[in-house]
């Protein structure tokens, strides 16, 4: 008798089971979202796309998925994806949906996140407020000359090291390819020096009794305030601020230029009609100016159309993730509940054939007015 209650407790527990199972499939499957079309196991799981996340290939899943089913497509429980340029209107602009809680990764300090990190839709908009006059045109100009020393300084160090060693400079090119083949990488402490280095100079500029330069870490430093209680921002939420900006910064613009360096490789006719294009400078000449370039567009014209079609082709994030609040957006038609994850594609929007004719070639002409374009189509 005590052997048939075990095994009519056990039956029972995994009949309980199998109907949670059951049951939450079918819930899956009769959500607002299965009229999105998308692989079959979307509504079951988002082990997929945690394995593509952390493996950082999740953009190829997305391009597939996009290849199948179209502009629009569900890869998970709550998960959309979304290539249309309409739809990512509505999305990023007049809807303006809140970030994902992935974005909060980035802050060092999740009680004190910075401009990318912070995902509170009102302490973001405060913050985002009062960091915009840092990053105006006209902010920017006034901070050129120490843009041009330090890029002056880097550049004389390049040089410098690459005559005293010829070698060096392959060397620079091949070592971590040379170290990979023996089951090495190659790691840097810079994020940990570079925080410890805003740490000194933020210091450094809270001590100076008159200000060298109106910069934005001074301006953080006269005004800044915390989003989200407004008292004013201590040393931590300062350094915190600066780290974040850099961060996220150098590692966009960086990746950024790689592309267009690898693309103007590959493309030889366009690097030849560039550089027939610009100015000729010396090394020793002064570092070009972003202002300088404004006023005298006509020299770098075809400059500029090689950096936006290499935006185009590789920007600088393949997608950005937002969600539904508590109230139903509607999307290409589609209701999606509030907690949905949408997830701009731009990438994928970006490499669409129905807006950019032969989408995978480098073509910087598209960006051109009538009659210089050559025969490319025009970007819309």
């Amino acid at each position: 008798m005590a052997v048939f209650s075990v095994v009519l407790g056990v039956a029972a527990m995994l009949a309980t089971m199998i109907l949670i199972q059951v049951r939450g499939i079918l819930k899956a499957y009769r959500s607002p979202l299965s009229r999105i079309p998308g692989p079959w196991y979307a509504p079951l799981t988002t082990m997929h796309l945690r394995w593509g996340f952390s493996t950082g290939e999740i953009w190829k899943l997305v391009e597939r998925s996009h290849k199948a089913y179209g502009p629009i497509v569900r890869l998970g429980p709550r998960q959309v994806w979304v290539a249309d340029k309409d739809a990512l209107k509505e999305i990023l602009v007049k809807v303006d949906l809140p970030k994902v809680a992935m974005y909060s990764e980035i802050s060092r300090d999740k009680h004190s996140p910075g401009l990318f990190g912070e995902i509170r839709y009102e302490p973001h908009k405060r913050l985002k407020r009062f960091l915009s006059p840092a990053f105006t045109v006209a902010y920017i100009d006034n901070l050129e000359k120490y843009f041009q020393k330090t890029m002056r300084e880097l550049l004389n160090k390049y040089e410098s090291q690459m005559n005293a060693d010829p070698g060096a400079r392959y060397q620079m090119v091949y070592v971590k390819k040379f170290l990979r083949m023996f089951g090495l990488d190659v790691n840097f402490d810079w994020p940990a020096e570079m925080i410890t280095a805003i740490d000194a100079v933020v210091a450094e500029k809270q001590q100076q009794q008159q200000t060298s330069r109106r910069d934005l870490l001074q301006h953080l430093i006269e005004e800044g305030k915390k989003p989200d209680s407004g008292t004013a921002m201590n040393t931590r939420d300062i350094v915190d601020q600066m780290a974040e900006i850099l961060l996220a910064g150098s590692e966009t613009t960086s990746g950024t230029i790689a592309c267009l360096f690898l693309e103007l490789a590959r493309n030889a006719d366009v690097r030849a009609k560039l550089l027939a294009s610009l100015p000729a400078r010396g090394a020793g000449d002064e570092v070009v100016a972003s202002k300088a370039i404004r006023s005298d567009a006509g020299q770098y014209w075809y400059l500029e159309a090689c950096i936006k079609e290499n935006l185009r082709l590789h920007p600088i994030a393949s997608e950005m993730g937002r969600r539904t609040g508590k109230d139903w957006v509607t999307i290409m038609g589609y209701d999606l509940p509030p907690h949905t994850v949408v997830s701009a594609s731009y990438r994928d929007l970006h490499r669409n054939e129905k807006y950019w004719p032969e989408p995978l070639r480098f073509w910087p002409e598209r960006w051109l007015p009538e009659g210089q374009r050559d025969g490319a189509p025009a970007a819309e």
